[in-house]
């Protein structure tokens, strides 16, 4: 079996390749998907976590510097009520105000309880922008100019203006905060003051735990992160296990039947149509064995009916082959035909369409003065028609031979074809009569393709024929016979319908018929040669004009060429009758419309010739032996004079030709004559043939 030996995976390996393959791809799709999914999500949360924290710190610290800075607000206001009661039973004018025992003290023990945690501070600050009692500042205030910190400068405006209020300053480095209010008792300002981060310290604890609890998160995630890998890994090794058995038992069940299939029309391939696929799958592929089945069991009785059939077309082939050499066999094959003759030439020839065809053509001498010719086409093509032609041309020739003329023998044959004609067939027909000594040509036309006619010298032309009904379609027709006179050189040419109904096709699919003017003018083109050339030619045309398209018709062509009646002159060789032969070739010459320059060279050569078989061609022992002389033209304008004798062989043309130049008496004797023979004629050439010497000269007229 053809590439059975080419070795390709089953389809078993790779259903299984692919089920594996797309599942682990599918699976190694989905861990991506999965793996980056947690680790976008984580990513999120973290951004999130990170982001709620800072906003929570900040939100907190804000919260926070709020909530300390309103309290201690509140705070300082309260104790301002409490400086502003103590101070209102003192003389805050007296000099001695700051120097009692219980006035610093007292005020003192107020600011204390204002004081934020250890790191806070407090003071009194007076009209003149003087502390008058602080606690815990140095370290905040220590070195600050106030008209060097414009800021500062302006919250003590404030405090002089009796104003209360919350300031964050940055001082030293440090972020500040001033709580201060006015004392209504005195013009002093109280004011506490605290860093920024004594305040956000709690936010901050909470930051670095919030901190603390997203590494612990990260942490925690990673882990998960990294089990959720391992457990999809160990998915990913089970899934592949499982899915590989699971193909292999499915490609299994799916390719076994396929195997038994695949066998089955393998079997079948190698001409087993007796193979039985058997198949239980309950499915498509048991559908598909069982028509298998019976395309094989139809193979087999198609095989066998096809046997029957090819058998009985070779037969019926072997019969039409048979019946087609049967009926080229009845037609003349042999040319020239009858080579003795030369008064005329005739040449014939047919090509079917099919193996037997319709056509027929045929040609004999009825007596030594008249050559029948036929030529006819049968309705029909194919077995039937080669049988009705063979019948038609028949009873054609037989009618012929009983000495009937044309007209007489197509009325006997028309009836005879129209009786028992079931078949509605018919025949068109063509028959002429050539009186080979006068020239007349008499025929009847039945319904046929007009011949085609040319005179000597001129160009071809349609024959005026009367037309007249065809053969075998009515009974009792009389067919009117005519005649025409035929000269030398002229010539018929006779043909059947396959030729004029040649056809091609243009390019819009359109029947073009080869038709007569074609013809006519194909049959100009090839005057003047030899009749088989001709008929070959005209074949060449038609091929050509066709193009390549299929011979749908017979095609059958019979060309006639009319010599002329051969003239013959039969005389004792003797010089005396030099003058008859002159006599004899001059009133050929004329007939034929010789120039005189052109009877002259003739008589010249003539006499030559005439004139050596006299004095050599006989012994010297006053034996008269006679000399044949026959006059013909061929091919219309090719004079032929032909010189017999029945002497001693010798050919004239072998000897050398004399030397013209050299005096007369050092040349060697003999052969002067046949050498101006030559030069005056066109061609000359000898023979010998039943014992007698035979000498052919030609020329051009």
């Amino acid at each position: 079996m053809k590439n059975s030996n080419i070795k390709n995976k089953s389809i078993g390996k790779k259903i299984s390749s692919l089920t594996v393959s797309i599942s682990l791809v599918s699976l190694i799709i989905i861990g991506v998907v999965s793996i980056s999914g947690l680790w976008i999500v984580r990513s999120n949360n973290v951004k999130t976590a990170v982001h709620l924290r800072e906003m929570a710190i900040e939100d907190f610290q804000k919260a926070l510097e709020e909530v300390v800075t309103e309290g201690l607000l509140y705070l300082v206001n309260t104790n301002a009520n409490l400086c502003d009661s103590i101070i209102e039973s003192w003389d805050i004018k007296s000099p001695d105000f700051i120097s009692r025992d219980d006035a610093l003290p007292a005020l003192r023990k107020i600011l204390l309880t204002i004081r934020l945690r250890e790191s806070g501070g407090v003071f009194l600050l007076d009209d003149k922008s003087e502390i008058i009692i602080s606690e815990n500042i140095e370290h905040y205030l220590n070195g600050v100019e106030y008209s060097h910190n414009e800021n500062f400068k302006t919250m003590i405006q404030k405090m002089m203006q009796g104003e209360t209020g919350i300031e964050k300053l940055e001082i030293n480095g440090k972020e500040l905060i001033f709580v201060f209010t006015a004392l209504n008792a005195a013009p002093w300002s109280l004011v506490t003051v605290f860093t920024v981060e004594e305040i956000v310290a709690p936010a901050l604890k909470s930051r670095d735990r919030i901190i603390d609890m997203k590494r612990d998160a990260d942490k925690h995630t990673k882990i998960i992160i990294v089990i959720f890998i391992f457990i999809y890994l160990m998915m990913i090794i089970f899934a592949v296990i499982f899915i590989s058995y699971a193909a292999k038992k499915f490609t299994n069940t799916l390719v076994n039947p396929i195997k038994i299939l695949k066998e089955g029309v393998q079997q079948f391939s190698n001409g087993n149509l007796d193979y039985d696929i058997v198949l239980k799958t309950g499915d498509e592929i048991e559908d598909l064995g069982i028509c298998a089945n019976k395309m094989a069991d139809d193979l087999k009785n198609y095989i066998i009916n096809i046997q029957k059939i090819t058998g009985e077309k070779e037969r019926i082939k072997a019969e039409l082959s048979v019946a087609a050499a049967i009926q080229v066999n009845l037609l003349p094959r042999i040319f020239p035909a009858f080579p003795e003759r030369r008064e005329f030439d005739i040449y014939a020839c047919m090509q079917s369409a099919k193996e037997a065809a319709g056509d027929f053509y045929d040609f004999f001498l009825i007596d030594n003065n008249t050559l029948a010719v036929v030529i006819a086409d049968v309705s029909d093509k194919g077995m039937p028609a080669a049988m009705f032609m063979v019948i038609a041309k028949t009873l054609i020739k037989n009618n012929i031979q009983q000495g009937k003329s044309p007209g007489e023998v197509f009325k006997t044959v028309n009836n005879m074809l129209y009786e028992n004609n079931d078949s509605n067939m018919f025949v068109t027909a063509f028959l002429g009569y050539l009186d080979i000594s006068s020239g007349i040509f008499t025929y009847v036309n039945a319904g046929h393709n007009p011949p085609l006619i040319r005179r000597l010298g001129g160009s071809y032309e349609i024959m005026n024929v009367k037309p007249g009904f065809i053969l075998a379609g009515i009974a009792d027709i009389d067919y009117r016979q005519d005649e025409i006179v035929l000269n030398t050189g002229d010539e018929i040419f006779m043909y059947t319908d396959g030729i004029t109904e040649a056809v091609k096709y243009d390019a819009n699919n359109k029947k073009i018929f080869f038709g007569e003017n074609r013809l006519l003018e194909a049959a100009d083109k090839y005057q003047n040669i030899p009749l088989k050339e001709f008929t070959e030619s005209i074949k060449l045309e038609i091929d050509k004009f066709s193009e390549g398209a299929e011979q749908a018709d017979d095609i059958t062509m019979v060309s006639l060429r009319y010599k002329g009646k051969k003239k013959e002159l039969v005389l004792d060789a003797k010089l005396e009758n030099l003058p008859h032969v002159f006599a004899f070739i001059e009133k050929a010459l004329v007939e034929n419309t010789c120039t005189h320059e052109d009877i002259n060279r003739i008589k010249i050569a003539a006499e030559e010739i005439f004139v050596n078989i006299a004095n050599h061609a006989y012994p010297k022992d006053n034996t008269i032996g006679t000399a044949v002389i026959r006059i013909w033209t061929e091919q219309g304008n090719l004079l032929t004079i032909e010189f017999e004798d029945s002497g001693i062989a010798f050919n004239p043309l072998e000897k050398d030709d004399p030397d013209i130049s050299s005096p007369s008496k050092e040349r060697e004797p003999g052969g002067l004559g046949i050498y101006l023979a030559k030069k005056y004629m066109d061609l000359m050439e000898y023979a010998y043939r039943n014992g007698k010497n035979i000498l052919t000269v030609k020329i051009a007229i």
